[in-house]
């Protein structure tokens, strides 16, 4: 089975508390649970074998509700911030406000790949996405990107990522 894979090594971890009622004794109980948030999402539309070792993926980018957030404000203070944000958070920042305008930084999504040589064919604002399609010439696989501390994997014959 082909696959696709895109995660973040170090998610951001927001604490959220609930408070309700106990229907029995009346009282007060509060409920604090962590929950993995991530800025940036990509996923995968559809992916095609154009020729031998060459590729087209077809993709939507959108930033998160999170994601666009902390573009807007700091680090709210129940959100734990993973140690790579110090040093990346112009860099995420670039990429939440290049979704929002529509406008990818092509070079920035280029230079990420390694594996293969990397193109932005076309890039598409659908409101608050953005949808791209890219060519990709293989060199071996799994083709890598490193994508605003996230990783994103492309492997059309599957196996471990």
């Amino acid at each position: 089975m082909p696959s696709i894979e895109y995660e973040y090594t170090n998610p951001f971890i927001e604490e959220q508390t609930n408070e309700y009622e106990d229907p029995e004794s009346g009282e007060i109980v509060t409920q604090t649970r962590e929950v993995e948030r991530v800025p940036i999402r990509v996923y995968t539309r559809k992916w095609k074998e154009v020729d031998d070792g060459v590729y087209r993926l077809w993709l939507r980018i959108t930033a998160t509700e999170f994601g666009q957030e902390l573009y807007n404000s700091e680090v709210a203070s129940n959100v734990t911030a993973p140690d790579w944000y110090d040093a990346m958070s112009d860099e995420v920042n670039q990429w939440i406000e290049s979704i929002q305008t529509g406008v990818l930084p092509d070079e920035i999504i280029e230079s990420s790949v390694s594996n293969a040589t990397a193109t932005v064919e076309e890039v598409t604002d659908s409101g608050d996405d953005c949808n791209a399609i890219m060519k990709i010439e293989v060199n071996e696989f799994p083709v890598v990107a490193e994508l605003g501390a996230a990783t994103a994997s492309f492997n059309p014959n599957g196996g471990e990522v």
